[in-house]
């Protein structure tokens, strides 16, 4: 415990720039005069003068280069920490034998990713990603620590580094990654489960914001408790009946578990076929003598309730999210009302799958622009996807968790809020074209 404390407050000494803009700020380019001072002072015996040069945002590029491989520790630092520090130079620093440049540099490179497009910028993206590559295999834990805590929260933090650093020995590593990253696919979670079974690392992929069908039985399947429990408890688990019914029948005599599971918030099948047929046979009479609706509305409210149920039912049927959304495509059903069902019984993966698929967009990219929070980012992929408007901003509230004075609602009752253009950029933005 003492150790795992000194590496929190190790990466916390580190950690201030998190709180800064990258964007940097303009400075004046150097005449040809001031060029060739600078060049000069550059290779000044003193390392403080070629400090402050190292310092400079308005350094020439090949200066700040030759500086990445001085002598002194002091000068390769400065060159690290600066935001104008050309990319080809980010290796170099990359594979520096002190350890705080490395750092240094790791700090500077995540706060640059989020700003960086796959498509855009390519050279500098590919040659910041390399970077990033090397320090998460650095052989200093602190190092990798830092990469892993700050990365967890970075919505484009590229596949193949969230996935070497979730497989990390050390749990300060691997845990953030392993709980919070988006950039874990299901095949990376369910490998981690099959060939590095520890406790804490299920029950770290059993409270992710959101686990699949798949993961969730892999989780079951481990037959670890802890990791079970951790899993009931997490409402937003895609827990189908099958997998419910396997819990029950090996959690006997474990109270732990059996109290998890009858506290989930999840109608047995059974249940919802009696109250299928309460639908039929008592609703309509009692909203009939309880309410003044008229007949039309009064059929649509049972119509949309027995709907409902109907969701419920159709889910005992031995399929992923993704099945059921090409299944649903290819029948004609895949509609604003099925992902408006959806969305009444808190079936996140479903409603992020089938926007994917509406929009063409892979449900990654999709769970990352909700993860922003973003009213306008939610609106824009809900248009591409064809949905309405007034769905819309039960997404926004429900799905992508939009603070409540920041959600956008229908223009003119039925119209998106955001100009085309608007909601295109907001899609560039993700590299969506």
């Amino acid at each position: 415990m003492n150790e795992m404390n000194q590496n929190v407050s190790f990466v916390e000494k580190y950690m201030p720039w998190l709180l800064e803009s990258y964007i940097p700020k303009a400075e004046k380019p150097l005449s040809e005069k001031k060029r060739e001072e600078v060049k000069q002072q550059a290779s000044d015996k003193n390392p403080k003068v070629r400090k402050k040069v190292a310092e400079m945002e308005n350094a020439p590029a090949e200066v700040l280069h030759d500086l990445a491989e001085d002598e002194d520790v002091s000068v390769r630092k400065a060159v690290a920490a600066n935001r104008s520090t050309p990319h080809r130079v980010n290796i170099i620093l990359a594979n520096d034998k002190d350890q705080d440049v490395r750092l240094i540099l790791a700090q500077r490179l995540v706060r640059l990713l989020p700003h960086l497009s796959a498509h855009e910028q390519a050279e500098v993206y590919n040659s910041t990603v390399d970077a990033l590559r090397i320090l998460a295999e650095d052989k200093v834990t602190n190092i990798r620590i830092a990469l892993s805590t700050s990365l967890k929260d970075v919505a484009n933090t590229p596949p193949d580094i969230a996935k070497r650093l979730a497989e990390d020995i050390e749990r300060e590593v691997a845990e953030p990654i392993i709980r919070f990253s988006l950039s874990l696919s299901d095949d990376d979670l369910l490998g981690i489960i099959a060939s590095q079974p520890d406790g804490w690392r299920l029950c770290s992929i059993a409270q992710r914001e959101s686990v699949s069908e798949s993961v969730s039985y892999a989780v079951i399947e481990s037959d670890l408790p802890e990791a079970q429990t951790a899993l009931l408890k997490n409402k937003s688990a895609d827990i189908n009946v099958q997998t419910m019914d396997i819990i029950k029948k090996r959690a006997t005599g474990n109270a732990t578990i059996m109290a998890a599971y009858n506290r989930r918030e999840r109608i047995p099948v059974s249940i919802t076929n009696k109250l299928t047929r309460f639908l039929d046979d008592s609703m309509t009479s009692f909203l009939k003598k309880r309410s003044n609706l008229e007949d039309d509305v009064l059929e649509g409210v049972v119509e949309t309730a027995r709907r409902r149920m109907d969701w419920v039912e159709n889910s005992d049927r031995e399929e992923t999210s993704t099945m059921r959304v090409k299944r649903m495509a290819a029948e004609g059903t895949l509609t604003d009302e099925s992902i408006a069902d959806a969305l009444s019984w808190s079936d996140y993966e479903f409603v992020l799958t089938a926007i994917g698929y509406k929009a063409n967009i892979s449900s990654i990219i999709v769970r990352r622009i909700f993860d922003t929070r973003s009213a306008k980012a939610t609106l824009a992929v809900c248009k591409r996807a064809g949905i309405s408007v007034r769905l819309a901003v039960k997404i926004q509230q429900q799905v992508a968790k939009v603070p409540h004075n920041k959600v956008l609602y229908p223009k003119g009752g039925d119209e998106y809020p955001l100009s085309d253009e608007d909601m295109r950029w907001q899609l560039e933005f993700f590299g969506i074209e």
